[in-house]
């Protein structure tokens, strides 16, 4: 079988019976023809394969392989649309079965949402998933290689892949209100009362901001605002608060977005938690569509930094044009930025 076949959208079982994620098989450093799609063997419910709808009033059992993902921008919309399917159907037991190789950071929310979901880790027998009359599985796996994630709005993908139309959803969820729920520890003495806040770092080198663009951007908007300017980086840059060594945690970081006055971020991740703890927000999107990822947002303004579309829908660079026109699209954001409102 080859790798293409595996990275199918779905879960793979490997020759002993057990289910895995296409993810995981970079870890496991095993022969790819052990592996097969799930579907070979068991059929569960998969919007990559078919579309279904589900009545969540008749049934006690969900359980999503995959979970919400292994991105913590993801995780963060998928549970705000499980929150209100527990909300609304307080008899619904919701279990996720994550990969062991999820990120430490990405595995946290799922910690902290705990009043939502039932965490399991993976393998998971195959023999394990059985259909009864009142519990439904979903398959979630390798959704970020699914159409559909780069074609709707990240709540409507979500509401699509869990058997809901998107129409069902409300406020709350689409603007990930579950997170206020989360207890945050005080910020520190040293940071002052008025700071906005720089997340420039992405999950992925494309979509992160230089450093060489970073310096001077900082410069720039110290210079035109009165308030301090915090971020997670080494500058010496005076109104500069470098936060790295204190926020150790996701309840810090969600700490220091509640905290500021703006948020301005390359990171998705920044950007929804800053959607669901109320905070206004400038993001900067490289090649994946800002309408996609902010449409429930009315406090964030997204700007698309590739004007060119050579990155549209790229969420890694597949070769070393890329990273140029990434740079080249970096260079002309610095030369042609304006100050942001004070």
């Amino acid at each position: 079988m080859g790798e293409s076949e595996v990275l199918s959208q779905q879960a793979v079982v490997r020759d002993d019976g057990l289910v895995w994620l296409p993810y995981d098989l970079p870890f496991l450093g095993e022969p790819v023809k052990r592996f097969s799609p799930l579907s070979v063997h068991h059929r569960i419910c998969n919007a990559a394969l078919g579309h279904f709808a589900l009545d969540y009033a008749t049934l006690r059992q969900l359980h999503i392989v995959n979970g919400c993902g292994v991105a913590l921008g993801d995780a963060v919309v998928g549970l705000a649309v499980l929150e209100q399917l527990r909300r609304q159907n307080p008899h619904l037991d919701i279990t996720v079965y994550l990969s062991p190789h999820t990120p430490a950071h990405v595995q946290e929310i799922y910690t902290l949402a705990t009043h939502i979901v039932t965490i399991r880790l993976l393998p998971l027998a195959l023999t394990d998933i059985r259909d009864t009359p009142d519990s439904v599985w979903i398959d979630l796996s390798d959704f970020m290689f699914r159409p559909a994630f780069n074609q709707l709005p990240m709540h409507d993908f979500f509401a699509l892949s869990l058997g809901l139309a998107p129409e069902q959803l409300d406020l709350a969820a689409r603007q990930n209100t579950w997170l206020r729920a989360i207890p945050r520890p005080a910020l520190p003495a040293t940071l002052p009362g008025r700071y906005s806040l720089l997340c420039h770092r992405a999950s992925t080198p494309l979509r992160s901001m230089p450093d060489y663009i970073r310096r001077p951007w900082v410069q720039h908007w110290l210079a035109t605002h009165s308030h301090a300017l915090a971020g997670f980086a080494q500058d010496a840059t005076s109104g500069w608060h470098d936060l790295t060594s204190w926020s150790t945690t996701l309840p810090h970081f969600m700490a220091v977005i509640a905290g500021a006055e703006q948020v301005i971020s390359v990171d998705s991740a920044a950007v929804h938690l800053a959607a669901g703890l109320g905070i206004p927000c400038k993001a900067l999107f490289m090649g994946i569509d800002p309408g996609l990822r902010v449409a429930s947002y009315p406090l964030c303004e997204a700007e698309q930094l590739d004007e060119t579309g050579n990155l549209r829908g790229l969420h890694h660079a597949r070769h070393e044009e890329d990273k140029t026109q990434a740079q080249a699209c970096w260079r002309r954001w610095l030369a042609a930025m304006q100050p942001l409102s004070q």
